[in-house]
């Protein structure tokens, strides 16, 4: 046989035999017609379980293990737990339409815990939800006998009250503009309100409102960038790792998404869960300053309404972050996770 054919099917056979590998490390859990992909990571010493709640809608959770460094860390010190929510990711099974809710996805979750604590008597639990992630964790929060299974909740950058999106969105661009006239950077904001027009003949003032918007533009620019996913050689190898060895198909997720997102989507627009709490467990609340896609307001609005002492809630604002913090400053991220959870 040809030696470099040789090697070619040397080269396929480990591929396939790693791919498999990585199937068997996934657990599958049945609830309502859906089979959730379950993939648990980390220190295998540990009875800290973080269970990962996904962004969305239809969000990828088993993904996050591949493409974010930051919970491969948090791997060194506990179990991370990956799932993929119905409808979702690599999710199975043929769920109604009408179960693609946050209530279900409650239910979904608790069937998860439970066969964690099945395994492991000595299992502490704690949620983390990210964006969309952090509407089901707080959902499932306000079930009481869902709560009393988990010790405490981390939410990262969570959509909470989402039908007030606008009105934190305008509220945090008056943030900036003011900031930007405290420190100098422009001289006033009135050149960019739909009441100013400059007075006729005047071309001073209409090169100043030209400049302003210039120099506007390029700190929302900025901003924009602290939100967006980095593209580098990592970012990359961390993509193809993803792509290669994960369990389960990335086509599959994509198609999943792109089937399913819209259904969750009214619901989730429509959110105001932060009303009638009567959380009793721990609450570390983590928001980026620059995040316009869910402004900080929505984890204040939380912080300030649940009713916990002050040792049991704790809310953490980013100065460099967007809504992606676990890339922007992981560090702070995780010093405060692991004093959170000691």
């Amino acid at each position: 046989m040809n030696y470099h054919k040789l090697k070619l099917y040397a080269f396929f056979g480990l591929l396939g035999f790693a791919m498999l590998s990585c199937a068997r490390r996934v657990n599958y859990i049945e609830s309502d017609k859906a089979l959730l992909p379950v993939m648990v990571k980390g220190d295998k010493t540990s009875h800290q379980y973080l269970i990962v709640i996904a962004g969305g809608p239809a969000g990828d959770g088993i993904m996050y293990h591949y493409v974010f460094p930051f919970f491969k860390k948090l791997e060194k010190d506990y179990k991370v737990v990956y799932y993929d929510q119905r409808g979702s990711g690599n999710a199975k099974g043929e769920p109604p339409i009408s179960s693609l809710t946050l209530d279900q996805h409650s239910i979904d979750l608790y069937k998860i815990i439970s066969s964690i604590k099945a395994k492991d008597n000595m299992a502490s639990i704690y949620l983390v939800g990210y964006s969309y992630g952090g509407s089901i964790a707080l959902q499932y929060l306000k079930n009481r006998q869902y709560e009393s299974q988990v010790e405490g909740t981390i939410m990262i950058a969570g959509a909470f009250d989402r039908k007030l999106r606008s009105q934190y969105q305008q509220q945090l661009t008056i943030e900036f503009l003011e900031q930007w006239v405290n420190e100098g950077y422009i001289e006033s904001y009135d050149y960019l309100t739909s009441e100013f027009s400059c007075p006729p003949n005047l071309k001073s003032c209409k090169q100043d409102s030209i400049e302003t918007i210039k120099k506007v533009n390029k700190r929302f620019k900025k901003i924009d960038k602290a939100s967006k996913f980095p593209i580098n050689l990592v970012s990359i190898k961390n993509l193809l790792h993803y792509g290669l060895f994960a369990p389960g198909s990335p086509f599959r997720s994509a198609k999943n998404e792109a089937k399913n997102a819209g259904y969750f989507q009214p619901e989730f627009d429509s959110l105001m869960l932060i009303n009638n709490l009567e959380i009793t467990s721990p609450m570390l609340l983590i928001a980026g300053r620059l995040d316009t896609n869910v402004p900080y307001y929505d984890a204040q609005h939380l912080y300030d309404e649940v009713k916990l002492p002050n040792e049991s809630k704790k809310l953490l604002i980013l100065e460099q972050s967007g809504h992606l913090p676990m890339f922007t400053e992981p560090k702070l991220m995780i010093e405060a996770i692991r004093k959170f959870l000691q």
